[in-house]
């Protein structure tokens, strides 16, 4: 209408309205999406990121292992030094302190602390405090170099649980000293977790111990010689000789488990490959399904590394190897590798697969043991009534025997006898009526009982040599087929008599 309001300019305004509304509102959620993408997108390309960051890392410390191993081989063959070079280049797979002879000095003294701790049980020993003052001398260094704080390990409390916890002596800014527990992060922060030191916690840091201090120990036996520097630094990080008779393998220690299923730490002898429990017997729980779990890939790199290895000169040093390893795994799991490897095989045949663990193990092994109790049982049953049998048939054969032998010049009761002479024959020719004429002069029953006789005393004979090999016999059926035929030829003797 001409001066009044126009309705279609309102509907049309109030829907330019609206649609400028959910533009709006649309353009927000957009700019949330986008934003929501953004993130992700930049999560993902941290995460591939860090990935990348972590494989690289594995990549460039796997070339720094085989470049420390080519020199070291090279060293060894050519009586080079490991100079100061190499230890600057190979710090972070071997540190520097093995080529300081104080620190050495200091972990020997540390190893052999702990060693006694564990050997004897007695955790409350003062040396321990700077033995475990020593052994954390790196990490207490890395915290000093971030916060400038020194630090050493002062004291040690225990918890109402049993637990320990490692009190640090800190030099604040101030020179001046305070006490501190030690925390997972080494800061002040009040959510910084305090480490407490449990019994397997305490076995890790005596085995780091006395591993350092067994490294200090054929660095030193080594001496000034390069190519036993060389093994000995070979052996210390690969595991492995350079030359089988160079330095002294030494003592190794790792947790296992007894024949009752108690946690014992073992002391491995890594030249002879013996070993023996040298302390600890505590009882593991057997719903700790994490303690508990046999961790198989360990075992089998270090089977394939020795089927693989060039380290070994001969098959005998290889299957030696191989024996020191399954000598070690019994101390470890209580098992052969091969009853682990059928064990697992047993589990994966029934769909299940989680990792194998001790209670398991040790309940296939009760019923294996019992398995074969029962079959060497049976066995043995076995054996005794076949050598009943084989008693009895021999007793029967040597009573027949004797029965057939009695009164003969063989028989166990007979007087010897002169030898029959055998029957005299005519071998020149003679003339007919003459050949009659001595027929008739002798016997004819006389000839037949000559003939007899000596038939007699062949089967006689025959007997006799039955009868000891019925003794010499080794089963029952044997000695029963030979009485058949100590039968037979007394009844043939029988049927000759009645002749």
């Amino acid at each position: 209408m001409a001066g009044g309001l126009s309705t279609e300019s309102a509907v049309t305004g109030f829907a330019k309205g609206f649609s400028l509304g959910n533009a709006a509102i649309d353009a927000k959620q957009n700019r949330e999406l986008r934003a929501q993408a953004a993130e992700r997108e930049n999560k993902l390309f941290a995460m591939k990121e860090e990935e990348y960051d972590a494989n690289k890392k594995a990549a460039e410390r796997e070339k720094l292992e085989a470049e420390f191993s080519r020199d070291l081989r090279y060293l060894h063959e050519s009586g080079g030094e490991f100079d100061r070079g190499m230890i600057e280049k190979y710090q972070s797979l071997l540190p520097k302190k093995y080529f300081d002879p104080k620190r050495r000095q200091e972990m020997k003294q540390a190893g052999g602390v702990f060693k006694e701790a564990l050997d004897t049980g007695n955790l409350e020993n003062p040396a321990l405090l700077g033995a475990g003052d020593v052994l954390l001398a790196d990490q207490l260094a890395a915290r000093e170099a971030k916060d400038g704080l020194k630090r050493r390990v002062a004291a040690a409390r225990r918890t109402k649980d049993g637990r320990v916890a490692l009190e640090l002596e800190l030099i604040g800014k101030d020179g001046q000293p305070y006490r501190a527990p030690m925390t997972k992060d080494g800061s002040s922060n009040k959510d910084d977790e305090i480490i407490l030191i449990d019994d397997a916690k305490f076995g890790e840091m005596a085995n780091a111990a006395m591993y350092q201090g067994g490294v200090s120990n054929m660095l030193d036996k080594a001496g000034g010689d390069p190519k036993a520097i060389a093994d000995s630094l070979h052996y210390a990080y690969f595991g492995s000789r350079l030359s089988p008779q160079s330095g002294q393998d030494g003592f190794e220690y790792k947790k296992g488990y007894d024949q009752n299923g108690r946690e014992v730490l073992y002391q491995f002898d890594k030249k002879s490959g013996k070993y023996k429990a040298v302390g600890g017997s505590k009882a593991v729980d057997p719903k700790d399904q994490k303690q508990n779990q046999i961790d198989t890939k360990p075992l089998f790199e270090a089977l394939n590394e020795i089927d693989t290895s060039t380290d070994f000169m001969t098959e005998e040093e290889r299957q030696a190897a191989r024996e020191r390893l399954n000598q070690n795994t019994v101390a470890l799991y209580g098992a052969t590798l091969d009853e682990i490897v059928h064990a697992q095989n047993l589990k994966a045949q029934k769909g299940d697969y989680s990792p194998l663990t001790r209670p398991q193990l040790m309940e296939m092994k009760s019923a294996w043991n019992k398995y074969q109790a029962d079959a060497d049982k049976r066995n043995q049953e076995q054996m005794q009534a076949q050598q009943e049998q084989l008693s009895q048939a021999q007793q029967n054969a040597v009573s027949l025997a004797d029965s057939a032998l009695e009164g003969s010049p063989l028989g166990a009761k007979a007087p010897p006898m002169p030898e029959e002479p055998a029957p005299e024959v005519e071998t020149e020719p003679s003339e007919g009526a003459q050949q009659i004429s001595e027929m008739t002069e002798k016997p004819r029953s006389e000839f037949r009982d000559r003939v007899a006789r000596l038939n007699e005393r062949k089967k006689q004979k025959q007997i006799a040599s039955l009868r000891e090999a019925a003794q010499k016999a080794s089963s029952a059926q044997e000695v029963n087929a030979i009485a058949q035929q100590i039968v037979s030829l007394s009844d043939a003797s029988a049927s000759l008599d009645s002749f």
